[in-house]
């Protein structure tokens, strides 16, 4: 993972946010930031098996998966297009948190109705027509390519993500609510029953405005999906799901 500088086409306001080199390379105008280097981890005890990675690439541990859906939300949001659907930029995070080797994402109609999306076909077909770097391979119908990602690997977490934007607490609730779920459940450490989020970038990456963020996170709350939410004084917004463990 990288800690990389960028900013939106035509925009002014420069963004911090972790990515995967893959997605540096593919956002225009990206800069890595150089950052102190960690120790080097130490060898597995002789005897002990390497950790295997389950659902063909499922990663196990938490932290990596919350690691894997802030690069995806990150890479959404400096990616698509400000006009496409919330339920076309729902399905691409979650199509980022399946990606194979080569960029390949399956997509068959079973996956795609089990997101509980309003219209999971129409939303596909906008995900793949707005110029957002998705493409159809051409030997398979039921998968998507993410051509901008193709040369690199990245740790899935498609299954918890996929667990918690279906959850009977956010069932009614807009693609925005569920991004934003996702978020809040990235930026949980272990062990930590609350968060702190920027209003602004969460905003962005569920494709909303400031004030439509903090209308969605009211109706979390009435749905008792976040146990409690406020603003605090420096701007950032702490918020408090009901579950402790998300990802």
């Amino acid at each position: 993972m990288l800690l990389v500088l960028f900013h939106r086409h035509g925009a002014r306001t420069w963004l911090l946010a972790d990515m995967c080199a893959g997605c540096a390379r593919a956002v225009p105008g990206a800069a890595p930031v150089d950052l102190p280097e960690h120790p080097a981890p130490q060898p597995l005890p002789e005897g002990r098996s390497k950790v295997r990675r389950r659902g063909g690439g499922e990663a196990r541990s938490s932290e990596v998966r919350r690691h894997a859906v802030k690069a995806a939300l990150g890479y959404t949001a400096a990616s698509l297009p400000e006009h496409i659907s919330g339920e076309a930029r729902l399905l691409a995070v979650l199509c980022v948190l399946r990606i194979r080797p080569g960029g390949h994402i399956p997509v068959p109609t079973g996956w795609l109705r089990s997101l509980q999306l309003p219209s999971p076909e129409n939303a596909l077909t906008e995900l793949l027509t707005c110029d957002s770097g998705f493409t159809t391979a051409e030997n398979h119908k039921q998968v998507v390519v993410a051509t901008e990602l193709a040369s690199s690997w990245r740790p899935r977490a498609g299954h918890r993500a996929q667990a918690l934007t279906t959850d009977p607490a956010l069932r009614g609730h807009s693609p925005a609510a569920r991004l934003a779920a996702l978020t809040i459940a990235a930026w949980c450490e272990p062990g930590e029953a609350r968060c702190r989020i920027d209003p602004e970038s969460t905003a962005r990456s569920c494709g909303q405005s400031t004030e439509d963020l903090l209308h969605t996170l009211t109706a979390m709350h009435a749905s008792r999906w976040l146990r409690h939410f406020e603003q605090e004084p420096c701007g950032l917004l702490r918020c408090a799901p009901n579950q402790p463990r998300l990802l």
